[in-house]
């Protein structure tokens, strides 16, 4: 078989109108036999429709694209493990393994290519037969009446009853699916999919499968869950699979390969046993038996809130563009991220099904600033308030040697840190980092993902950096100012704080934050900017035990936005104030020439608003639009008389 193979273009079938009414599932009901091809489905109405006919055929098109032998075998493995307990929830499990058994119901899976068709074949009884083909695919949201208690889409219909030509029709059409199937069959173990249960496997016992694979694919985004399995079955596939001419190919004989690869995989996550971290209700789990619960006023609260104000108080020490208050108002605004980072995945959810812009909730937080900026130390004190020596720190190395998506899903809530990281690593991720809203689908929960790294924003995409928080540290230890003693103290001090500080702040600000996470209307005046919440609720909680320094101010989740126009409003007006700057003032356009200065020219590319640069511009030659320029610097671009016409 041939992936993405087609013998068949799409067609037209041209009808005559009779008549057109209001949908209703009375349209699928009084018949006998049904044969169904649906490009997604809600496996409840696959079971409504059970119930309603003596035998069941569904051709289950695949809604991701099927790229490899991995892919295909996740979508398998998700379609039956997701086809039972669907059953279970209903109540129907055990009427759904008889009629699997007894083959009145079959549910068949495409082996290649896509199928976007939507087609159902009835036949009666009495001999009557009913072809319904259009735009709905075998769900509630498609398949809505006034009986079904689900918010509907619009679809549009077309029903042929009793007329032989397009009977035939589409029942050649179904047919030469069908032939490119394979069925699901009951697994051995009802209660966990096995790879043994897989279609794919089971044909591949009888015969070799071969599989030519496109030179280029672009895949969508996936779910989680898919994603994970897809990275447990590459590795598998790949050591199993042989090249024959150009195809891949998986013989009977190579199968105890691909079981073995699994298993041992599997022997290798149980050994590293992934640290998780879950909410119970007012507490947060991890797998190792730690929890820390919300509580008003915890033991101890005091004496951890002065810790952590002496830590930040370490940081006016630092030096570097503008106040030192700076440093810490950042650090403050990265662990008022951090502490609400646990529930980012769940207010992502929330803020997607309220049509918000999924930039209101990063999953992603990116440390920036030079080495001895004290980024590490910072995130482990942070860290070690959040969940005690739970915390988990991976060297930037690392990054990218697994999937990025396994990794999200494993840690559950626990925040995920890279230290150290290489730019050229993170922006290898950059696809994965774009496509995290489409890969959530409100049900699992993501861990966040902290990056640190040396260096400035330079180098990070406008398109990228919109969905990661970003602390931009601008200072650091200056050894010509602060003699090696002094820095020796404010390490240890730093050193002990990262030993005795305790959860009980965490704790106090769950006590504030959940019951607000938990209302839905209190939930809503805050999605707007999620961080001013969590920030507020911090301050709060400092406050309440005697403690209101000047670097706890509010944060807003635009602040890296607006921290960057006022970075390139500063440097723009820089550049305009030279006495010689060579700007080229015209009616409806400014012209910036940076020949002298690439690397500026290509850092203001980038940070000044794609909606003010025109075509032409380069990293050499800026062409910026002059009336948002204007509103960008805040001034009024007089020209000179030789630029008048």
């Amino acid at each position: 078989m041939t992936l993405f193979e087609d013998t068949q273009s799409s067609q037209v079938v041209f009808a005559t109108f009779e008549r057109a009414e209001p949908f209703h599932r009375d349209l699928l009901r009084g018949f006998r036999r049904a044969r169904v091809v649906t490009y997604s489905a809600s496996l409840r109405t696959v079971l409504w429709l059970m119930d309603q006919v003596d035998e069941l055929e569904v051709i289950m098109g695949e809604p991701k694209v099927t790229a490899s032998l991995a892919s295909i075998a996740s979508y398998q493995h998700l379609l039956l493990e997701e086809l039972h307990h669907e059953a279970e929830a209903a109540g129907k499990h055990a009427e759904l393994l008889r009629r699997l058994q007894d083959d009145t119901v079959r549910v068949l899976v495409l082996r290649e290519a896509v199928s976007h068709a939507k087609l159902y074949l009835l036949e009666g009884p009495d001999g009557r037969v009913r072809v319904v083909t259009g735009s709905a695919n075998l769900s509630d949201r498609a398949l809505n009446d006034a009986s079904v208690p689900t918010e509907g889409q619009h679809e549009q219909f077309t029903a042929f009853d009793d007329q032989p030509r397009a009977w035939a029709h589409f029942e050649a059409e179904y047919e030469r699916l069908r032939a490119r199937t394979q069925v699901l069959t009951v697994p051995a173990n009802v209660r966990q999919v096995t790879p043994a249960d897989l279609p794919l496997m089971q044909d591949a016992r009888k015969a070799p499968l071969i599989l030519a694979v496109p030179v280029q694919v672009t895949a969508p985004a996936r779910d989680v869950r898919f994603e994970r399995l897809a990275g447990e079955y590459g590795p598998a596939f790949k050591e199993a699979v042989t090249r024959i001419k150009g195809k891949l190919v998986l013989e009977p004989k190579s199968l105890p390969v691909v079981a073995r690869v699994l298993r041992d995989r599997k022997a290798q996550r149980d050994a590293e046993s992934v640290l998780r971290l879950d909410r119970e209700g007012g507490a947060l789990v991890s797998s190792t038996g730690f929890r820390v619960d919300a509580a008003d006023d915890p033991p101890g609260l005091a004496e951890d809130a002065a810790l952590l104000t002496a830590f930040f108080d370490g940081y006016a020490h630092f030096t570097g563009d503008g106040d030192p208050a700076v440093l810490q108002q950042d650090y403050f605004a990265f662990l008022s991220w951090l502490y609400l980072s646990p529930f980012m995945s769940d207010l992502l959810a929330e803020g997607l099904r309220r049509d918000h812009s999924p930039h209101k909730f990063p999953m992603y937080a990116v440390l920036l600033g030079k080495s001895s900026s004290g980024k590490t130390t910072a995130t482990r004190v942070f860290l070690r308030s959040m969940v005690g020596p739970n915390g988990v720190e991976r060297p930037g190395q690392d990054l990218g040697k697994r999937s990025l998506r396994g990794l999200m899903a494993e840690s559950g809530r626990l925040p995920v840190y890279f230290n150290d990281v290489e730019r050229a690593k993170l922006t290898a991720l950059s696809s994965d980092i774009k496509n995290t809203a489409e890969m959530h689908d409100g049900e699992n929960i993501l861990a966040p993902m902290v990056f640190s790294l040396n260096g400035n924003e330079q180098g990070l995409e406008d398109e990228l950096r919109k969905r990661l928080f970003v602390v931009q540290t601008n200072h650091a230890l200056d050894p010509t100012r602060i003699s090696r003693e002094e820095r020796d103290a404010l390490h240890a001090n730093a050193t002990r704080t990262s030993k005795r500080i305790g959860t009980t702040l965490y704790a106090a600000y769950l006590a504030r934050l959940l019951p607000v996470l938990d209302d839905a209307e209190q939930l809503s005046t805050h999605l707007n900017d999620p961080l001013r919440l969590s920030s507020g609720v911090l301050r709060a909680v400092l406050a309440d035990v005697g403690f209101t320094p000047g670097w706890a101010a509010e944060v807003s989740v635009h602040r890296d936005e607006e921290r960057v126009l006022a970075q390139t409003r500063a440097t723009l007006l820089g550049l305009w104030n030279k006495p010689q700057h060579g700007w080229s003032i015209q009616r409806d356009r400014v012209v910036i020439p940076m020949q002298d200065d690439l690397r500026v020219g290509a850092a203001l590319a980038r940070s000044i608003p794609d909606s003010l640069l025109m075509s032409g511009s380069t990293n050499g030659r800026l062409v910026v639009q002059r009336e948002g320029l204007e509103r960008l610097m805040g001034v009024r671009l007089g020209r000179a008389w030789w630029q008048m016409r």
